[in-house]
């Protein structure tokens, strides 16, 4: 995976707070550690009858807890499981508003496109497209946060499209 320098570069170029992108980096590489800076008196165990009674917890202690539970906790949290994802994203935008969405999404998409750079150009926005597209959609919804990843999620995408000849070249280049 890109090195933070990477990640940071490209959150700085897009706007993004370098402290929260940090933090940022922190909670989708190191969740265990975000979350015990973040919530240092809570305990990440959760047994079945805590998963009965989640509706209106926070929702950084729902995907801890869940993901605990479902033991799918670790690094790269949020971008293989969409509940998981869901979760992460309404957690940040508790913690960290709009900005931090969109340095979540733009770490994600930076960590999936040095997976799949061995693609051309066209190939990669299309992969990008397939697995991020669907963020955009969330502008359906009543909900503040919702409204916040779509907003984000377009952003970071036509971000991404317009500077992927850079991005690929920085990912190469980091990796030899």
């Amino acid at each position: 995976m890109p090195s933070w320098t990477i990640h940071d570069k490209w959150a700085l170029r897009l706007g993004i707070n370098w402290r929260i992108s940090r933090e940022i980096n922190l909670l989708i590489d190191f969740p265990e550690k975000w979350f015990k800076q973040k919530y240092p008196s809570e305990r990440l165990e959760c047994s079945r009858f805590l998963i009965l009674n989640i509706t209106n917890q926070d929702p950084c202690l729902v995907l801890f807890k869940l993901s605990k539970f479902s033991e799918k906790f670790g690094h790269d949290m949020g971008r293989r499981r969409k509940w998981q994802r869901d979760f992460q994203l309404h957690c940040i935008y508790k913690h960290y508003g709009i900005e931090g969405i969109k340095a979540a999404i733009l770490h994600h998409i930076l960590d999936y496109v040095e997976s799949v750079s061995y693609f051309d150009k066209e190939e990669i926005i299309r992969r990008i497209d397939e697995r991020f597209g669907d963020l955009i959609y969330y502008a359906n919804s009543d909900e503040e946060w919702h409204q916040a990843v779509a907003k984000a999620a377009s952003e970071v995408l036509d971000f991404v499209k317009r500077n992927i000849t850079d991005v690929i070249n920085d990912l190469i280049t980091k990796r030899l």
